[in-house]
């Protein structure tokens, strides 16, 4: 599995690094800003790559959720989804509460219909089409990579089974990435055909 994190590092850079420096708040522009001239396009550097991926991911999270609640900062109360009174004061199912919530974060940030055809890498404060679309995909990539890091860390056969799935709806977007594609549709078959339950849960 360690070999398609590093595969998937290769997709997300590629569609969403760009050529230029300038674009505010793309990969390019905070590798520049915070000076990570270890980061590629190509990747030599697997984990300098990964690592300012996940922090402008975990940038991107924060902001979009500060959006959400509509905060001005992290210090500020929430102006929507706001708690019920009955959950503040403990008469209510607050695990209900979180649950809802964060269905409607997934649905609009992880879930919306983009277009797959806008060139993510042109970006820019005159496009806010554009700005958006890149948001969108970045938060999607990044989510999908933390949950690869985290299933693979916990070893959660079910969950990379998942995301196997996944993986393969992305690579299969991308003509260059298709051989990649291919091998994530054998590696489901082998679970789903040669492996027991127990054994699918352990690869």
């Amino acid at each position: 599995m360690l070999f398609f994190q590093k595969e998937n590092k290769l997709f997300i850079f590629k569609k969403l690094y760009g050529k230029s420096g300038r674009a505010k708040g793309t990969l390019r522009f905070f590798r520049e800003k915070l000076q990570r001239r270890n980061v590629t396009k190509d990747i030599k550097h697997y984990e300098d790559c990964e690592q300012l991926f996940l922090s402008v991911g975990r940038a991107y999270t924060v902001t979009a959720l500060l959006h959400f609640f509509g905060m001005a900062g992290i210090d500020d109360p929430p102006q929507n989804h706001l708690c019920p009174y009955d959950v503040i004061h403990g008469d209510g199912d607050k695990l209900e509460y979180l649950n809802a919530v964060l269905d409607k974060f997934v649905d609009e940030y992880l879930l919306p219909k983009t277009q797959v055809d806008l060139d993510l890498n042109e970006a820019s404060d005159d496009s806010p089409d554009q700005v958006r679309e890149y948001s969108l995909c970045l938060l999607r990539f990044f989510f999908i990579l933390e949950c690869i890091r985290q299933a693979v860390k916990s070893g959660n056969g079910d969950q990379l089974a998942a995301l196997r799935k996944v993986l393969l709806k992305h690579f299969k977007s991308d003509p260059s990435h298709n051989t990649y594609a291919i091998e994530m549709l054998i590696s489901i078959l082998q679970d789903e055909v040669f492996l027991t339950k127990r054994q699918a849960h352990q690869t």
